[in-house]
């Protein structure tokens, strides 16, 4: 009995506070929330098979389940025009096939998502649980997934493996369609929804601004994915995140020497935010988008200094040398 007090006085005085120790995002306790589990709705499932001949009625039938896709009048004389080109379109159909062949259930994706929800409920109680769809989008790169407040639809033919042609066809370089796959779903989930509460980045804003701004909306992943690796959410390989991390210093010298941080010249410091297979003025086996990496470490830390700062605050916040200053940041 007595080792025992011993051992629990010497833990105490060794580790009083580890659980300040822990990243802010990792101490959410979602142990409460109840959610059913995500029925995904499958829009494509159910419109590719209608007939051209009875098109309208088949519309006419799908409207109140997809309202949000066919609206009010589906079968206008226009509309059923456009429908009519959409569903016989050979690409299209291509890759309607074969997100059926990919994907003949989503049960995997249904409870991914049914989990980053319940860490959302816990951050936005009062949002709605949103209707989730998946459709054909005809390469959508720009917007794999899509949230409009109580809606989320994912477009299915953005993740049908880094292989498929279609997406080769298209000029989509290997280092964007390697992460055209199921288990970057629930990844771009998070950044859609993030994007939707974030403050709009300003075009005319400083390198500073534009880092903030990325690193916020990855802190987003990390509050709705807090068990995802961290190569995983900014999109990196496992080389490329330990590159990052080898190399902080480096990075943050270049910035800092260039005057970079609080430049308003873009082209000065777009090679650090832009998308890549790597950042050239760190060479080939750098990794891409360093600046959005440096501003996820410098958000991070701000979180961490300022413990009773809720995620919703975070989002809205628009004075990013305020969490500069208050992130204490330095590699």
């Amino acid at each position: 009995m007595k080792n025992t007090l011993f051992l629990l006085i010497v833990i105490i005085i060794l580790f009083p506070g580890c659980k300040e120790n822990i990243p802010s995002y990792k101490q959410a306790d979602i142990s409460d929330i109840e959610i059913s589990t995500v029925d995904i709705k499958r829009y494509e499932k159910d419109l590719f098979p209608l007939r051209n001949d009875s098109l309208a009625h088949g519309l006419d039938s799908l409207k109140d389940k997809y309202h949000f896709f066919l609206g009010d009048n589906p079968t206008g004389k226009k509309q059923l025009i456009r429908m009519k080109n959409y569903l016989n379109d050979p690409l299209l159909i291509d890759l309607y096939e074969k997100s059926l062949q990919e994907y003949p259930t989503l049960e995997k994706t249904e409870n991914e998502i049914t989990q980053m929800l319940h860490y959302f409920n816990y951050y936005y109680p009062q949002k709605p649980i949103p209707e989730v769809y998946t459709y054909i989008s005809g390469i959508d790169y720009r917007n794999p997934v899509q949230f409009h407040d109580s809606v989320l639809i994912i477009a299915l033919d953005m993740y049908l493996g880094s292989r498929l042609d279609a997406y080769k066809k298209v000029n989509i370089p290997n280092y964007k369609s390697k992460y055209y796959t199921d288990e970057y779903i629930k990844i771009d989930v998070a950044k859609a929804i993030g994007e939707y509460f974030i403050e709009p980045q300003r075009p005319d804003g400083k390198f500073i601004d534009y880092i903030i701004h990325y690193g916020k909306l990855l802190y987003f992943k990390d509050a709705l994915l807090p068990d995802i690796p961290d190569y995983q959410k900014i999109k990196y390989t496992k080389k490329q995140l330990e590159w990052c991390k080898a190399n902080e210093k480096n990075i943050w010298a270049f910035i800092v020497e260039n005057d970079l941080l609080f430049s308003g010249k873009y082209n000065d410091f777009k090679k650090l935010i832009t998308p890549g297979p790597f950042t050239s003025e760190f060479g080939k086996q750098s990794a891409p988008r360093i600046g959005r990496w440096i501003g996820w470490q410098m958000v991070r830390a701000y979180m961490n200094e300022s413990p009773d700062e809720k995620l919703r605050s975070l989002m809205q916040i628009q004075n990013a040398r305020e969490v500069l200053r208050k992130s204490k940041y330095k590699p």
